[in-house]
């Protein structure tokens, strides 16, 4: 398999030596090594002479600018992939190469590999290690992010038009992020020929173009215009999530755009808040003209004659708006519940809602409290991520205090950020570690928490069922462990314990089966109550609570629901 490595400058002398040496010490020998110059004045024409043995196309003339310049590397490339490495950018190591190689061998299937990078500037002497979402959630991170171009391989096929196609010349900073978005409405129905690879495959410049404060206007402007232009992010539901990111970068712009710089707010909010005006203006022009279609006398007739359908058992098409996306996720969810719980209330699939959890679990949660009772409002979660998303953040907002444990710096820096009022009040407590069957317990003590909490979260990805196994030091009386989907009840099964492991996404080598961890539960005096919906999530309430408003036999046979990852990131936010 060849590697095309393309790489565009202009007057890069003070740095694109190091890039080339980069190439040049990979292990991988299948490499095809491009660079297009856009007829530097500096040193940079010598510095690439000087390497001619490492290179395989070199091309100096004028051009139009950077995509035109990644257009010709494309062009010119014969390579199986193609990977962009920025002139002031370089690779991590030597064998990174054949790494993404040998995975993506072992991946066939895939036709673009993403990994991690190491972000670096001039002014911070710590480079951090940025990690980008899992294929499921680049949508959401396109709203105001974008993918690491210096950590991605394209099957080389992709440039087609036919497919995703060359990058627009039409922008100066944004073509590469319409490329990313044009890549997710390539591959939504199809997630399987994105792959994530979970390692470090260059040390990025953070102060290029697109990053440059003096710019970030221009950047933003496209980057609405993008989305505005592309018709997977014109339905309700991206409509109020774009709305919700604009806001949260005029809030709490501090983390956004991997930098850090505080001087957004000042310099950017007039900007940010025209773009979530017209937003705002084009979401109540739908809803208006949903609401207007929904009193016409057409409308009317519609749904009588779908009634009359059905009273006469013909065959009909479900009451569901076509222009609103979010009522038909929630007709599917009444739907799928009344396929999984019937009419039986007591079943809490019935009751669950998202508002920071990633699916069901926030409104599952609030009901199962809402019959046994609170007592301590006290939490425990390891596995917090960015606590963004988790299963306690909602009740960290509604007056608890409780634990988080991250292992993930990248993850650990965005909680001590954007949590750092609870964390400084001492409503959260937070833990940047690695969590093993010999840790949990000290680690939890340490935060000054023992005896009776109302809540425990479990979901790490590895070893949940020995660390769940080895907790001592509080006695919750509801918790939710994440189970191994691939192996549904009665079978049992449980990874055996390696307090070193870390788990590779994609892998289905994690955790327990829900038979094991319902049998383990048992042993601590908890009963499995229910799962959520679509996720591998099950919540367990301590024997002496159960009551008679739990829908009964407690079995895992009853309450298992397959992981559906895409019902997941559709599920709508809210209670409905």
């Amino acid at each position: 398999m060849k590697v095309s490595i393309i790489t565009v400058c202009k007057n890069a002398d003070k740095y694109i030596e190091k890039a080339i040496k980069s190439v040049a010490c990979q292990t991988y020998e299948n490499i095809e090594y491009i660079i297009i110059d856009g007829d530097s004045q500096d040193r940079t024409k010598d510095i690439v002479s000087q390497n001619s043995n490492y290179i395989s196309k070199f091309v100096t003339e004028p051009d139009n600018g950077i995509y035109a310049a990644m257009n010709k590397g494309i062009n010119l490339a014969s390579g199986d992939f193609i990977y962009f490495l920025g002139a002031d950018d370089y690779l991590i190591d030597e064998n990174v190469i054949d790494d993404v190689a040998s995975f993506i061998k072992k991946n066939h299937k895939y036709e673009f590999i993403y990994g991690n990078i190491e972000v670096r500037s001039s002014t911070n002497n710590s480079p951090y290690i940025h990690k980008p979402p899992k294929p499921n959630y680049i949508l959401e991170e396109l709203i105001c992010g974008c993918l690491p171009h210096q950590a991605s391989f394209a099957q080389s096929s992709l440039f087609q038009n036919t497919k995703v196609g060359l990058f627009s010349e039409k922008y100066k900073t944004a073509s590469d992020y319409e490329w990313f978005v044009k890549l997710a409405e390539f591959t939504a129905k199809n997630k399987e020929q994105l792959g994530y690879y979970d390692r470090v495959i260059a040390s990025y410049n953070s102060e290029g173009i697109s990053c440059n404060i003096n710019n970030l206007e221009n950047v933003l402007t496209e980057m609405f215009e993008v989305q505005n232009n592309r018709e997977i992010y014109q339905s309700e539901y991206w409509l109020k999530r774009r709305i919700n990111k604009y806001q949260q970068i005029l809030i709490k712009p501090n983390g956004h755009w991997g930098l850090n710089r505080t001087e957004i707010a000042n310099n950017q909010s007039d900007t940010l808040e025209q773009k979530i005006n017209q937003l705002q203006a084009q979401l109540y022009k739908y809803q208006s003209e949903i609401q207007a279609m929904e009193s016409s006398k057409f409308w009317k007739l519609r749904t009588a004659w779908f009634k009359l359908k059905k009273i006469f058992g013909l065959t009909s098409n479900e009451l569901v708006t076509p222009s609103n996306p979010q009522n038909e996720i929630r007709e599917r969810i009444k739907r799928d519940r009344q396929l999984r719980a019937g009419d039986d209330l007591q079943r809490l699939e019935h009751f669950g809602f998202k508002i920071y959890s990633q699916s069901d679990e926030d409104g599952i949660i609030e009901e199962i409290f809402n019959r046994i009772g609170v007592k301590s409002k006290i939490f425990v979660e390891f596995g917090a991520e960015t606590g963004e998303e988790n299963n306690s953040r909602y009740l960290l907002e509604n007056g608890w205090t409780g634990l988080w444990i991250e292992s993930l710096p990248e993850y650990a820096q965005a909680i001590r950020y954007n949590q750092k009022n609870a964390i400084n009040e001492g409503r959260l407590k937070f833990i940047e570690a690695i969590v093993t069957a010999e840790n949990i317990n000290n680690l939890i003590e340490s935060a000054g928490i023992s005896g009776e909490i109302d809540f425990l979260s479990v979901d790490i990805d590895s070893n949940d069922y020995h660390v769940y196994d080895a907790i001592s030091v509080i006695q919750p009386r509801v918790v939710c462990l994440e189970h191994n989907h691939c192996y549904p009840p009665p079978e049992e099964w449980i990874m055996p314990y390696n307090p070193n492991y870390r788990w590779v996404a994609g892998s289905k080598f994690f955790g327990a089966s829900i038979a094991s961890l319902e049998k383990l539960a048992r042993s601590k005096d908890m009963v499995l109550v229910g799962c959520g919906l679509y996720s591998a999530n099950g919540f367990y309430v301590r024997k002496d609570l159960i009551n008679e408003t739990f829908s009964s036999p407690f079995l895992s046979e009853r309450f298992f629901n397959a992981l559906n990852y895409e019902k997941i990131v559709s599920f709508p936010q809210g209670k409905f």
